[in-house]
């Protein structure tokens, strides 16, 4: 069936209209980009590891919890208002996979808003994640309740550049694994609580920007695809 195709200026203007609209996502998916490694810039520039101050063990600075997951056998345990968390949701961005209920939440482990997340042990070793709300996690976990001597923000941040000596203490011919005795033994700069507060709130003024961000590029990505399906159906 022969298929009537548009004038060749038709054609050229619906391609301009979609470059334009693909140029403009690119564009919103580099500034995410550069969103997501400016805090860790930031962070560089006030914390240079080595400018004098005194390194503390995890240990002494938080509340260390090794996770644990609610028995999979047992009625009522999982699908819950309460986020279970494992090492597959540290680092994104999207919602927790899978949740407890209250019974479930009470047979594993909970922390607080604001913890840090650490995977020890796995391929995924060393991988660094932050309660976004109370929320338990399963047993390759390990969870720091952080203490008066450090932010959240800041104990986060430090605990991710640490990630490379968090798999060189954790390397093993077999599986990766660093037992939370060795763990809590990992020690962290503690610079002053006002310049760890400081850096939080540059952090929390990057993760508004980015939530701006974000919500322009999904309009993006809405825009472009309606823009996409106008063009085929000859009503762009």
């Amino acid at each position: 069936m022969p298929i009537e195709l548009p004038s060749l200026p038709e054609q050229r203007r619906v391609a301009a209209i979609l470059n334009y609209a693909d140029a403009l996502r690119g564009k919103r998916i580099q500034v995410l980009a550069h969103l997501d490694i400016l805090g860790q810039s930031i962070f560089q520039e006030m914390f240079a590891f080595g400018d004098g101050w005194a390194s503390v063990p995890i240990g002494e600075l938080g509340q260390v919890t090794t996770g644990k997951t609610p028995p999979t056998a047992a009625d009522g345990m999982f699908g819950g208002p309460i986020p279970f968390v494992t090492p597959g949701d540290l680092g994104s961005r999207q919602a927790v996979v899978r949740s407890v209920t209250k019974a479930g939440a009470a047979a594993s482990r909970v922390v607080r808003r604001g913890s840090t997340f650490v995977c020890c042990i796995g391929a995924t070793i060393g991988k660094v994640g932050a309660a976004t709300e109370p929320s338990a996690f399963n047993q390759q976990i390990n969870a720091v309740d952080w203490g008066d001597q450090i932010d959240d923000a800041y104990g986060f941040a430090a605990l991710k550049m640490l990630k490379p000596l968090i798999i060189a203490r954790g390397a093993s011919t077999t599986m990766p694994l660093l037992p939370k005795g060795q763990f809590v033994k990992i020690e962290v700069p503690v610079p002053p609580i006002d310049l760890q507060r400081a850096f939080a709130e540059r952090v929390r003024a990057i993760a508004g920007q980015r939530e701006l961000v974000f919500t322009a590029s999904e309009s993006d990505e809405a825009l472009f695809a309606s823009l996409q399906s106008r063009a085929f159906r000859g009503e762009l």
